[in-house]
């Protein structure tokens, strides 16, 4: 079941939604999936191999983020 901040904020949320996520990050996957399958389309959701840390910040999936990041503007901004 889904809290009333988060029901509200997903019918409100009409922006689209992409999320880069890295699988051994503090948040689990998982509950990442339970959002972002209740969320609104238009959404992505990529997973990366990788701590969050490994990930951005100088990591090896830096460009491929920011590459994702900046397709998703362009289409959506």
């Amino acid at each position: 079941m889904l809290s009333d901040e988060v029901a509200f904020a997903i019918h409100l949320a009409k922006a689209p939604i992409l999320i880069l996520h890295p699988e051994k990050d503090v948040v689990p996957v998982e509950n990442v999936l339970f959002y972002y399958k209740r969320a609104p389309e238009p959404k992505k959701l990529v997973v990366y191999s990788g701590l969050h840390t490994t990930t951005y910040s100088g990591g090896k999936h830096l460009q491929e983020a920011a590459d994702e990041a900046i397709a998703w503007f362009r289409l959506y901004l």
